[in-house]
């Protein structure tokens, strides 16, 4: 493979807790009714499909609005930055994430992940991921994000699809994603919580198995 793609959250990354715990306990800290890890990530992707978004700050406030919580902007800004502290104290890279990366530095490697500009960037800075990546595509930048399979071309002409592999950890957003692109996909299964979905081209345990599939 010429261009290997990578997911981030749950694929490169992942906090050392589980992040519904974590939220549940600023949500508690602040006084707020408890927010559910499935409705944060659907108020999340209602959010980036909307375009350009730089904090989790829209998408918290949106759920604390349906809640009926006084004055969501406020609370929504408090939660924001609760949150985002703790998820950064407890980031970590996954696995041989870093020896994986130094393996297939001879070809293009690229970054590809949804989320908030600054929260993702911090994320990458915070790991010194920016140094094993020769492209970096975060939705919230570009205003596009996964299975839409528009992220994509910001970094690859669809001349290049045969040459192309994008690894991560989503059936729906990495998998579906690929598909819509006409790309092959590696689904690491090890931290999916999905069990429904389109099937990848390849599906390992542990990101480690990439290397007996990809050849650069």
């Amino acid at each position: 493979m010429k261009n290997v793609l990578f997911d981030l959250d749950g694929t490169i990354a992942d906090t050392k807790r589980n992040k519904g715990e974590i939220l549940k306990e600023c949500s508690d800290l602040l006084g707020l009714p408890p927010i559910d890890r499935n409705e944060y990530l659907v108020a999340h992707a209602k959010v980036l499909r909307k375009g350009r978004v730089d904090t989790r700050y829209e998408i918290f406030r949106r759920i604390l609005e349906d809640k009926g919580v006084k004055d969501p902007d406020e609370k929504a800004e408090d939660l924001e930055r609760e949150y985002r502290s703790k998820t950064l104290k407890e980031l970590r890279v996954l696995d041989d994430a870093y020896s994986v990366l130094n393996e297939l530095s001879g070809g293009f490697l690229c970054l590809i992940t949804n989320g908030p500009r600054i929260t993702q960037r911090e994320k990458v800075e915070n790991l010194n991921l920016d140094n094993y990546f020769d492209a970096i595509v975060i939705s919230g930048e570009v205003g596009v994000c996964k299975p839409d399979p528009k992220i994509f071309w910001h970094i690859l002409d669809p001349a290049e699809r045969d040459g192309t592999v994008l690894v991560g950890d989503s059936r729906l957003n990495d998998v579906k994603g690929a598909q819509n692109a006409g790309i092959s996909s590696i689904l690491v299964k090890g931290r999916s919580t999905e069990d429904f979905g389109p099937k990848a081209t390849w599906e390992v345990e542990r990101l480690q198995e990439i290397l007996g599939i990809i050849a650069i």
